[in-house]
């Protein structure tokens, strides 16, 4: 038995949300703001520094011995072999740890696109009113119902619900939602503005390999010499800052707007694309959600 709509009290237009896109009956509106959660992108995998430079060295070291032989000198040219040989370790090492970061990144995202989807299934959508609701017990087994939900902010409550993007003492319909436009400090232009993973997910205008990489979504610090492994915690910290991040494809810099990290946090000036990890970071790192790095 279908459940009530809670705006009109009645269960008679009431259709589970995966059965819309195939209901003519639907504007093709409301069917496409309430499509499934797309899958999170991939980041393209980054290149060894430490290896290409050994390789340029290398290079110079072949030219500059065959250089000398030809001239009649003598020449070190077993330094060419040795600083390729000691470039293949490096890259082989580094791909290694980069597959290993991807695998682990891989395995969080299509965690967290099961959880979306397991709550996307879960919601109705009112032919009647034309508004979406998810009945209680629908994406817990405590969880309320939920008030009328304009399709237009449906993915976000999916969010919502999923990420926890609430207090513990609330439910996820009651959390206060992320800003849906904003405006680029830079330019004052919203028409290119999109939230950071939305503009990474968008196949139609994509920002390109190098904004791809600089934006990508933040992944556990394995251990160094330094330090040990990223606590969980701090990467969740620093990933709730960066789904909260937006991009200007114009400006290509990103910024916070007012309110988007928390309940009356300021807006943030324009953030170069080049520099947005280390403000995520930072701002993690304290704590707080009012100045990254100057």
């Amino acid at each position: 038995m279908a459940p009530a709509c809670p705006q009109c009290a009645t269960s008679y237009h009431a259709v589970p949300v995966p059965q819309i896109h195939a209901d003519a009956s639907i504007p093709s509106q409301a069917r496409a703001v309430l499509a499934p959660p797309p899958p999170e992108p991939q980041a393209p995998p980054q290149q060894s520094t430490g290896a290409s430079v050994l390789f340029v060295f290398a290079g110079l070291a072949a030219g500059a011995a065959l250089f000398s032989l030809t001239a009649g000198k003598a020449a070190p040219i077993g330094l060419p072999a040795i600083l390729v040989a000691i470039g293949v370790a490096v890259r082989s090492r580094s791909r290694d740890r980069a597959r290993q970061a991807a695998e682990q990144a891989g395995y969080e995202q299509q965690t967290r696109h099961q959880g979306l989807l397991r709550v996307w299934q879960a919601g109705w959508l009112c032919r009647g009113c034309g508004v979406a609701f998810f009945p209680a017990g629908a994406v817990g087994p405590d969880s309320a119902a939920s008030p009328a939900i304009e399709p237009a902010e449906y993915q976000a409550r999916v969010i919502a619900a999923v990420d926890g993007g609430h207090p513990p003492d609330q439910s996820p319909w009651s959390a206060e939602l992320p800003p849906t436009t904003a405006a680029c400090p830079q330019c004052a232009g919203t028409d290119h503005a999109l939230p950071i993973p939305r503009a990474l997910a968008d196949t139609v205008q994509p920002v390109g390999v190098s904004a791809s990489v600089l934006l990508a979504e933040p992944v556990a610090a394995k251990p160094t010499r330094r330090g040990p492994a990223e606590d969980p915690a701090a990467l969740a910290a620093r990933k709730r800052i960066w789904q909260a991040g937006w991009l200007c494809r114009t400006c290509l810099v990103a910024f916070y707007p007012a309110g988007s990290l928390a309940a009356g946090s300021p807006a943030s000036p324009a953030i170069p694309v080049q520099r947005f990890q280390e403000w995520v970071t930072s701002t993690a790192a304290a704590g707080a959600v009012v100045q990254g790095p100057s």
